[in-house]
């Protein structure tokens, strides 16, 4: 009895944090994003990552080895030569905060500031998709409360919003911002791969299928990508070049900064992320090519 009440003040806790943090245009997140302009502004550096020679890709990867391997780092960072792989341990489970958490950021004078971390924009690839696999597992909480039967696994769900990293605008909140194979609402419709599905239809904020049911996953209107059930831990996306294009075009802009960042609405935790581009860097940790 004890663990049902503890689990149902949690629950309770959570369902006021969703009702009054349901967008990234929250209070919660405009506080986010005045810390990340903050941090992000004592990082800049000059060098853009479109102009490398096959020698300064080679330099830069060698850098981001160089800048990634501390034991000490929350955050782990490999590369096989095609892709880049960031592996996180305890990483943030909060309500509307972003996946990769909190970083020490250094200044090229040598001072230090606290702000939110992401993939920096200026180790991408330029006139490339950017493809992304999300890997993140649910709050034991959380589940727990599913087994207490205090909350229905049919009304479980969570969400995670790609976004750029300079003001946290969700990709997937315009149809061309955001590639899936999952159902995406925009405009009081249902859409697959860009094209119109009409055996799908839109109640409120949930696309439903024929039957009425809601997808195992499927892109909001806001660009958050809603999964329904327990079981999944893993969601792909593809970011289109144009929109890689202009996150390179933000960061490298004097005094400009930009990139990847993933707001999360809580109840799980991102323990991995992939993308699909050999040199890519943690703001945090980003060393330009000599």
């Amino acid at each position: 009895m004890k663990k049902i009440l503890a689990c149902t003040l949690a629950l309770t806790m959570t369902a006021c944090m969703f009702a009054s943090c349901g967008s990234s245009d929250d209070s919660s997140s405009k506080a986010e994003t005045t810390t990340t302009t903050k941090a992000a502004e004592t990082t800049t550096t000059t060098t853009a990552a479109d102009t490398e020679t096959p020698a300064e890709s080679e330099a830069s990867s060698d850098a981001a080895d160089d800048a990634n391997t501390s034991a000490d780092d929350p955050i782990t960072v490999e590369s096989d030569g095609t892709n880049t792989v960031f592996t996180q341990k305890d990483g943030p489970s909060d309500a509307w905060s972003a996946s990769f958490g909190s970083a020490t950021f250094v200044s090229d004078e040598g001072e230090e500031s606290t702000g939110t971390d992401y993939i920096d924009a200026r180790s991408f690839e330029r006139d490339k998709d950017l493809h992304v696999t999300v890997d993140f597992e649910w709050a034991s909480t959380y589940l727990d409360m599913i087994d207490a039967g205090v909350t229905a696994e049919d009304q479980v769900y969570t969400v995670i919003g790609p976004c750029f990293a300079n003001g946290w605008t969700k990709f997937g909140a315009e149809i061309s911002g955001l590639k899936t194979d999952y159902p995406m609402i925009a405009d009081g419709k249902v859409y697959i791969n860009g094209e119109e599905d009409s055996s799908y239809t839109v109640d409120g904020e949930t696309a439903l299928d024929a039957d009425g049911n809601k997808p195992d996953i499927f892109v909001k209107d806001d660009g958050f990508i809603q999964v329904n059930k327990t079981e999944i831990t893993q969601v792909e996306y593809t970011i289109p070049k144009e929109i890689v294009n202009q996150m390179i075009d933000n960061a490298n802009a004097e005094d400009g900064w930009d990139g990847l960042l993933m707001q999360i609405g809580g109840n799980f935790a991102v323990t991995k992320v992939t993308v699909d581009q050999p040199n890519a860097q943690l703001a945090s940790k980003y060393v330009a090519a000599e």
